[in-house]
This record gives C-alpha cells, sequence and structure tokens, in this order.
C-alpha cells in the first residue's frame, strides 16, 4: 500500500539520519568539511521531504511548479491561444511556458525560416531572450542593443502579429536556444564547467519567461522543455550532477526542462542522499555503527551496499527499508537510541507530510495488515 511505503521510507530515513547524528557527535562533532557534508546531507534530506504536499491526507506527490513558482496556464492544443484575463494572475510564464516536450524549432536558423514573415521581430525576440546571458554565447546572432519589452512589443505590432503569434516566435526561440546550452551543459566537464552552463540554462530560463509575460500577456502556449537530441540517459545524468552539486537551488526547473519523470527524480534524488551518507561514513570505524546497533545498515547488502537489482546501488527498495526499520527497532530495544530523539525527529518529518504521529497511528490500524502491524507497535514504541 502506497501509505504503508512513505511511512516505511520515512522511518527509515529518519534512522539513517539518526545514525548519522549520532556518529557525528561521537566523533566530536567533526567542524569544517565534516559540518559542510552534515549541512548538505541535511538539505538533501529536507528535499526528500518536500516531495509530498504538506496538509495532504496521503502521499499525494508535489506537484512541480506548485507553491513559490511562477506557473502560467498551458495549451495542449495547436499553436498558442489567448487566455482568459484571469489566468494571468496564476503567475509569471515560467511553469506554463517550460513544461511538457513540444515539437518546435532546435535551431536558431529553423527559427527564422519557420516565422521569416516576421523577421524582424523574431530576430529581436532572439535578442532580447539573450540579453542575460555572457557576450560570448550565441554571440553571431546578437546585436550590441537588443531590443527591450516595449520596443519588442512594437515590433511585434509592426509585423502585424496577434500576441498568440508573439507568444509562438518567443517560444520557439526560447526552445532553439534552450537546447543549446542544454547540450553545452551536457558537453561540459564534470564540476565547475557543468554548473556554470546550467547556471546560464535558468538565467536564460528566467528572462525569457519574463520576455513572453511582458509580450504575450494572458496567452496560453504550449510549454517549452528540452527536444534536442540528448537522450534519456544523457538528461538524467546532467540533473544528477546538479543535485548533488553545493547549492543546488533549481532543481524543479531542471527537472521540468529535461522532461525527468517524478519517479525517475525520486529515484536519483535517493541514490545522491545514499552517496552523501555514504561519503560522510567512509572514514568512520564501523565499530561506531554496531554499537549504534545499524552495523548492517551500511555493510555489503545493506542500504550502501550493492542496491536494487539494477546494480545501479538505489536505495531504499523494499528488503532496505525492512532492514531500517528493523535495525530501528533493535537499536530503541537495546537503548542505543534516544526514544525523545527518534520521536522528535519521525515528528519532523511527517508533518512535512501534513500528518502528525497520533494520526497516522490511527490511520494504519483501521486497515490492519502484517505490515501495518509492525509498523505500528514501532510508532506506539516511540511515542511512549
Amino acid at each position: 500500500q502506497p501509505i504503508v511505503r512513505t511511512v516505511g521510507v520515512a522511518v527509515a530515513a529518519v534512522a539513517v539520519a539518526v545514525v548519522v547524528r549520532r556518529v557525528l557527535r561521537r566523533l566530536g562533532g567533526g567542524g569544517g568539511g565534516r559540518d559542510d557534508e552534515m549541512a548538505r546531507f541535511e538539505e538533501l534530506m529536507r528535499r526528500m521531504d518536500e516531495d509530498v504536499e504538506p496538509g495532504s491526507s496521503g502521499p499525494t506527490r508535489r506537484r512541480r511548479g506548485g507553491p513559490g513558482r511562477a506557473a502560467a496556464p498551458s495549451f495542449e492544443g495547436g499553436g498558442a491561444s489567448e487566455a482568459p484575463a484571469e489566468s494571468k494572475a496564476r503567475g509569471g510564464g515560467l511553469g506554463g511556458m517550460f513544461r511538457r516536450k513540444p515539437k518546435r524549432p532546435v535551431t536558431l536558423p529553423e527559427v527564422l525560416e519557420k516565422h521569416k514573415k516576421a523577421k524582424s521581430f523574431t530576430e529581436g525576440a532572439i535578442d532580447a531572450s539573450l540579453a542575460a546571458l555572457p557576450a560570448h554565447i550565441l554571440a553571431s546572432v546578437r546585436t550590441e542593443s537588443p531590443p527591450g519589452e516595449e520596443d519588442l512589443t512594437a515590433l511585434r505590432d509592426a509585423s502585424e502579429l496577434s500576441a498568440s503569434e508573439g507568444a509562438d516566435v518567443i517560444a520557439d526561440a526560447a526552445h532553439a536556444i534552450l537546447v543549446d546550452l542544454i547540450d553545452e551543459a551536457a558537453d561540459a566537464a564534470e564540476g565547475g564547467p557543468t554548473m556554470e552552463a546550467l547556471g546560464h540554462v535558468f538565467g536564460f530560463t528566467r528572462t525569457a519567461a519574463e520576455l513572453f509575460d511582458t509580450v504575450a500577456p494572458g496567452v496560453s502556449i504550449k510549454p517549452v522543455t528540452y527536444g534536442g537530441k540528448l537522450g534519456k540517459n544523457r538528461l538524467e545524468k546532467l540533473y544528477s550532477q546538479y543535485v548533488a552539486s553545493d547549492s543546488p537551488e533549481d532543481v524543479e526547473m531542471l527537472q521540468s526542462l529535461l522532461n525527468i519523470k517524478d519517479a525517475a527524480a525520486d529515484r536519483i534524488n535517493q541514490k545522491v542522499i545514499m552517496d552523501s551518507l555514504m561519503e560522510m561514513m567512509k572514514d568512520v570505524d564501523p565499530a561506531e555503527l554496531e554499537g549504534l546497533g545499524m552495523g548492517d545498515l551500511f555493510g555489503p547488502g545493506g542500504a550502501g551496499g550493492a542496491g536494487g537489482a539494477d546494480g545501479e546501488g538505489m536505495p531504499f527498495s523494499p528488503d532496505d527499508i525492512q532492514g531500517m526499520v528493523d535495525a530501528l527497532k533493535t537499536a530503541l530495544a537495546e537503548g542505543e537510541l534516544d526514544k525523545a530523539e527518534v520521536r522528535k525527529e519521525l515528528s519532523e518529518s511527517f508533518s512535512q507530510l501534513g500528518m502528525d504521529l497520533p494520526t497516522l497511528t490511527s490511520a494504519l490500524k483501521s486497515n490492519p495488515t502484517p505490515e501495518t502491524q509492525e509498523l505500528v507497535a514501532l510508532l506506539e514504541d516511540i511515542m511512549e
């Protein structure tokens, strides 16, 4: 059952988090790089918690592009259409413009050819979209004085284009530039060069969305996402590199732009968390883990070992979850972990799900199975 798996994952994650904190405290806090690793691990755990919509009655996925992100209405028919005036209040173009894979030109020459009857406006849209990027990027198609928003609107009117037609031009130009930027990011050396290239992607995306919102207010279009030559594996690798970076502030935007499905994003996020955890624990004496009742968790076959049947080391398989829950029960029973600390961790984690421990326990009790009975017993023990 989804709710049982959600609770199991939360309990397993809490078990890992509690063990890490206790080991680091036993080692004297570490300081320096160890403190940085701890802060990064906390951020990864927080991001996993936020994959569930707060206030929901169960493990409902948070909608990508949800609260806090600009989101214009999307249009899944052909071309673009005038949206009702009230739709404008739903956002600034980012969520609707940059989502779902369309069939659009993938190079700027193709864009110019497609919209040759509105050449001046198309060239202006391309130039204005590039304004936020460093001068060396696509320098051959840029001018020294890109048009401002009012100038671009005047060019659209002079070309006798409607707001909907202007929206299609901007979206086509945005797509071709986006393909170029993402291809460059995928080809860049790992580390700093990749992160710099992705920074250009995010800066451009925001600029294009603002431009779209100004020149084509109230218009709904076929959303823009990557439609270039890179395959799923390359795109997922690029996403994984960004998630694992020091300050991934635009994870949801990148997931949307790269067409990464929620299931794949969750798998990648979990792997990054476990890789981070393994990095933190590599210098820890195994005896420290044994003393916490968690020795099997990080050994061969544990969550940090070979992983699932796909051989990719993906954590939190059903066996992993059960192993961590069992280890947590043992550690609590033997007094190796502080019940109050675990209770605090669980309460904070479940609050992200819009639930509290007593309510969740009652929900699990209402549909008893061997799985739920075990979780209920554990939760009740923790609440005592």
